[in-house]
Parts: C-alpha cells; sequence; structure tokens
C-alpha cells in the first residue's frame, strides 16, 4: 500500500555546508523538557513542517528574533512533497531521501499571491509582536 503523501513548506540553509549537506530547521518540544527553542537537523524529515506558505513566513520571522545558534544562518523555503506520516526518531532511515524543491518552479508573483491580504495582516502583526516580544532582530 503507497503512504499518502502531500506538499510542505520547509525551512532550509541557503548554503550546504562544508560537506554538501543542508540544513532544516525543527522544533521538538518535549513533554520532559519543554521548549527549547528551534534546533537544526541534516534530516527534512525530521524538520518542522508546515502546509501553508504563510506559517513557515511566519516561523522564519520567529527565528530571525529568537536568540539562539539557528538564527545565525540565512535559510530559504522550499516545498517537498513527502510522507505525510513522520519518520520515528528511534529508527531512522537507512538511507538519505533527496526531494525536489517545488518552488523553483513557481515565480515571486505565484509565490505572493499565495498570500491573502488577511494573511499578509497577520505576518506584519506577528513581525510587530516579535519585536516587541524579543526586541530588534538578532542578524
Amino acid at each position: 500500500m503507497e503512504k499518502q503523501r502531500a506538499n510542505f513548506f520547509l525551512l532550509r540553509s541557503e548554503l550546504p555546508d562544508e560537506k554538501g549537506r543542508y540544513q532544516y530547521v525543527q522544533h521538538l518540544i518535549s513533554p520532559t523538557s519543554g521548549d527549547n527553542g528551534p534546533s537544526l537537523t541534516f534530516w527534512p524529515e525530521y524538520a518542522k513542517r508546515f502546509t501553508k506558505y504563510k506559517d513557515v513566513i511566519m516561523f522564519n520571522i520567529f527565528i530571525h528574533y529568537y536568540n539562539n545558534f539557528v538564527n545565525k544562518q540565512k535559510y530559504v523555503f522550499v516545498e517537498y512533497e513527502m510522507e505525510v506520516e513522520q519518520v520515528s526518531w528511534a529508527k531512522q532511515p537507512e538511507q538519505k531521501r533527496e526531494y525536489q524543491n517545488l518552488l523553483l518552479n513557481k515565480d515571486a508573483s505565484s509565490l505572493l499571491n499565495m498570500l491573502s491580504d488577511q494573511d499578509k495582516k497577520e505576518i506584519e502583526n506577528f513581525e510587530n509582536q516579535m519585536k516587541e516580544k524579543y526586541g530588534n532582530s538578532n542578524k
């Protein structure tokens, strides 16, 4: 039986590391240790996933203002078709999967059209909240 797939937006490092690997932003929240903020993974399957373009933009804004090592590099938005069910940390995939960035097929105007006027307002309000909460950006 084929596994269900869907398109997800992720944040990927703009540049690969010295070994040619890209990093993806993840946000783990543990029931015991709580929220330690965003962190990085080389596995896109473990990255924080978003189904709405607006939400990945807002998460990028959050990272921009949040004070930890994750905000020290630049990220690009990618859109991957991935299995809906996320893989377990207990059993990591044996081989790394490659994904095609579906955003490369879209021009800037079509990306902007993915945002409604309400989305744009929410993003603007969210950025103002982050400025108030965390002060000026850490970059």
